[in-house]
């Protein structure tokens, strides 16, 4: 009798692992749903993280091994999270949402990752480095964009002639050089005060980084007559579609340092300009959480 109760009692003991394993929470734990997350670098101090789950979905992001430094709530599926990183390094980072997987993200803001980053950032207080040339430049009209801000250009004008009208790009990517003419041309006709308002130094372009573009919009040539015609309205309403925003919104000059230019689009993408859309954002600063650039 206790030979068989030992048995009975060995054959138990063994079983539960499985029953363990089998039960309703252990089979949700080990089958959680993996999340999507992306690093992009902004600036040499400055990384964001971009993942996608539903919206709605609260977001939450840790260094490694360490406390909450931020989180973010999705919106069309997606949430953005804006991490400060000494410069020019290399972080990790363990991105935590309701119901998924834990993530490890890692995230660099070497001068190799801003190289040619799509989401890099430059202002009044944000400069490139001279020698900065995008990759993969192509031709649009007289024209240059890097590949993706080119295709997309493209797909943006064609939009336009669907419904009648006309755009082109007046002006893209422009050298380190070529923004510095450009800039000595007006300071010599306006002074440094005006042109410092007008035109942006070598260095601090966002046509330098091949992702941003003029557009025309005969015969308009200042923003007041942009803004009230079909054309100017039309790339207002609809430059996020093609995944565009216009950099220096009207009424923000206080945040980006720049008069109004409803001419000028920065491209980032269809994902993050439909975010900002949204959202309702009208400035990169306030969509990265950075500081205001009055200035330089």
């Amino acid at each position: 009798m206790k030979r068989r109760l030992s048995t009975s009692l060995l054959a138990a003991l063994v079983a539960i692992p499985a029953l363990l394993a089998s039960a309703p929470g252990a089979r949700a734990a080990s089958a959680l749903p993996s999340m999507a997350a992306v690093p992009y670098a902004l600036l040499p101090t400055k990384a964001a993280v971009w993942v996608t789950v539903p919206s709605g979905t609260v977001v939450t992001v840790r260094h490694a091994g360490g406390s909450v430094i931020g989180s973010s709530t999705s919106v069309t599926g997606h949430a953005l999270l804006v991490l400060w990183q000494p410069t020019g390094s290399r972080s990790s980072y363990v991105v935590t949402a309701p119901g998924y997987a834990p993530l490890t993200v890692s995230a660099s803001t070497s001068a190799t990752s801003l190289s040619g980053a799509p989401w890099r950032i430059t202002n009044k207080r944000n400069a490139l480095p001279s020698t900065y040339v995008p990759t993969g430049l192509q031709t649009v009209g007289s024209r240059q964009l890097t590949s993706s801000a080119a295709t997309a250009i493209r797909q943006l004008i064609a939009g336009a002639a669907a419904v009648g009208l006309t755009t082109a790009v007046n002006s893209g990517y422009r050298s380190y050089d070529s923004q510095r003419a450009l800039y000595d041309q007006d300071v010599k006709q306006y002074g440094q005060k005006v042109a410092d308002n007008l035109v942006a130094r070598p260095g601090f372009s966002e046509h330098q980084l091949g992702l941003a573009a003029d557009l025309t919009n005969a015969p308009c040539t200042n923003s007041s007559c942009t803004t009230t015609t079909a054309t100017g309205r039309w790339i207002a309403a609809n430059a996020w579609r093609y995944g565009f925003v216009l950099s220096n919104a009207v009424g923000k000059t206080a945040v980006t340092g720049w008069q109004s230019e409803p001419w000028h689009v920065r491209y980032f993408g269809t994902p993050l300009t439909a975010y900002v859309h949204a959202r309702q954002i009208l400035t990169e600063e306030d969509l990265f959480g950075l500081p205001a650039a009055p200035t330089y």
